[in-house]
């Protein structure tokens, strides 16, 4: 009940104030392209809320390609995954490389409407005076999150990575990308040195290469820390030689990070982090949450079911599309010969990241 949540606060306040160090904890996924793990991210959040010796996030953050490319998102605009994500507890999302592919007027109203359900869109480095309104009236960027007892402010950055293997003009649909280290110590010196918040962790979506500047700029801040991040597809938990960890949990919120940051509150720095990880897919559904996913993917099912191409036609080794992202597979190269005979050409090129299924077809 609310009274309960309220008395194990105050105890968890107490208990913080008795030992001089209090704990903020945060949950983080990235890229998210199906829908079918958030009902399970929910429940799993409530249940930390409801346990007696665990302890609810205080952010469940989203770290980039957050409403495209999906198949659904390409029929309804983002619609049905901006209900999902506010229906299923996520507090933050930042932009990833894929959000203008809607196109601006559509992120413009997705993100309106991820505003009025309270989820904060954290954005950082895309924005400037000359960048579309809607950008600077309904994004933040910074965000600020505190402990349970309110003493340790931590402020919550949204990192677009500027790398030139990002956009195809180094803009996002024309707005202009700062430098993300460079922002970083900016904030820095405004929010931290400027007694704002006691804390920052960023939110990226950039390579791990970027990521691992930033965290050289950030130990010139910063003892320790963790970078929040997004764009790879699979699990990176590497901590750089100046004690940055770096965090990406794959896609599709199959894993999750959780990790508690404790600081010291007489001297108000941080002085320990740990960092756990959750396997999603082996949690039960939020029953609300999942007739959410299952309303909006109604058209999608039926879809699943045509016959698009009769893979007994295919004479070569097992399809799959394992990996399509970083290599030729048996499924890119079904594609495109299916493409060069249609189109009657010599050479058919397929962006590997167009293909989603990521499995391994029996025969």
């Amino acid at each position: 009940t609310r009274e309960r949540r309220k008395m194990r606060q105050t105890l968890r306040c107490l208990l913080s104030s008795s030992s001089n160090t209090t704990t903020l904890r945060i949950a983080s996924i990235n890229d998210v392209y199906k829908l079918d793990n958030l009902p399970k991210l929910s429940k799993y959040i409530s249940k930390l809320s409801s346990q007696n010796h665990q302890k609810k996030p205080n952010a469940v953050l989203l770290c980039g390609d957050f409403l495209s490319p999906s198949t659904l998102s390409s029929i309804d605009g983002g619609r049905g995954t901006c209900e999902t994500i506010a229906a299923s507890g996520i507090t933050h999302v930042s932009f990833g490389n894929h959000e203008a592919d809607v196109g601006l007027p559509t992120l413009a109203a997705r993100v309106s409407e991820l505003k009025k359900s309270r989820v904060q869109v954290v954005n950082t480095n895309a924005r400037s005076t000359t960048s579309p309104s809607w950008l600077m009236d309904k994004t933040s960027p910074y965000s600020i999150v505190g402990t349970d007892c309110g003493r340790i402010k931590v402020a919550l950055l949204g990192l677009l990575g500027d790398g030139d293997n990002m956009f195809r003009d180094g803009t996002f649909r024309g707005v202009s990308i700062e430098n993300v280290p460079s922002t970083f110590s900016d904030y820095y010196k405004t929010l931290v040195e400027g007694g704002v918040v006691d804390f920052m962790i960023p939110m990226t979506h950039q390579s791990l290469e970027s990521d691992v500047l930033l965290a050289q700029t950030m130990s010139s801040y910063v003892e320790r820390g963790v970078i929040f991040g997004g764009h790879e597809h699979h699990i990176i938990d590497e901590t750089t030689m100046d004690n940055i960890r770096i965090l990406k949990m794959g896609c599709d919120a199959e894993m999750a990070s959780l990790v508690d940051f404790t600081f010291c509150l007489s001297s108000r720095k941080l002085v320990n982090v740990e960092a756990s990880f959750v396997d999603l897919t082996v949690m039960e559904d939020s029953v609300v949450v999942k007739k959410i996913v299952e309303k909006h993917m109604a058209g999608i099912r039926k879809m699943e079911e045509e016959v698009i191409v009769d893979e007994s036609v295919y004479k070569g080794d097992i399809l799959s599309s394992e990996g399509t992202r970083y290599k030729q597979t048996s499924v890119g190269a079904f594609f495109c010969q299916a493409i060069k005979e249609e189109l009657e050409t010599d050479v058919a090129l397929l962006n590997g990241g167009s293909i989603k299924g990521g499995m391994t077809y029996s025969q």
